[in-house]
């Protein structure tokens, strides 16, 4: 997949790490939103925020099939759905993200349409969409409703959209 940044923004930011200017970086725009184009064949991945959360949108462009789309979930302990809403139990609490807004994106408006999650293993998840057409970019846009804070005073990381053999992708 290829990250390509969207919608810059008059914020520039500066990164002074370590103790020389070798180490400083100044000036860094910032962007809107961050697309991986091509996470599969026609299928696309948009990083944004919204209300102070990063969330993702699925884009499946015409031509492409969302059945395609598997996610997992590492660290997962296991997946339900409950309500519509996907929850994901891990060893430090619950995720549950909100039922997917999906729309098709055509030149005469954005047509709603109806999709769930689909649980496709015990780590991984799709989605299931009625009634697309096929003439537009189908978007389906999961929501976090719910997580637990991670984080301390040491180190941190977050690993993204790792590309793995099979069709299934690491978030």
């Amino acid at each position: 997949a290829r990250l390509v940044p969207e919608r810059r923004l008059s914020t520039q930011l500066n990164f002074y790490r370590g103790r020389g200017p070798e180490q400083w970086y100044e000036d860094v725009p910032a962007f809107a939103s961050l697309r991986y184009v091509g996470v599969w064949p026609g299928i696309d991945i948009v990083f944004h925020e919204r209300d102070g959360v990063v969330e993702y949108d699925v884009v499946v462009h015409p031509g492409a099939d969302p059945l395609d789309l598997t996610l997992r979930c590492e660290g997962a302990d296991s997946m339900r759905i409950d309500g519509g809403r996907l929850v994901v139990a891990t060893s430090i609490g619950e995720c549950r993200f909100a039922p997917p807004e999906t729309f098709e994106v055509l030149t005469s408006g954005d047509r709603r349409l109806e999709s769930d999650y689909a649980l496709r293993g015990p780590d991984e998840f799709g989605f299931d969409v009625e009634g697309w057409s096929g003439s537009g970019d189908l978007v389906i846009d999961p929501g976090l409703a719910y997580s637990t804070l991670l984080g301390s005073l040491g180190a941190d990381a977050a690993f993204c959209a790792k590309k793995t053999r099979s069709k299934t992708k690491t978030f």
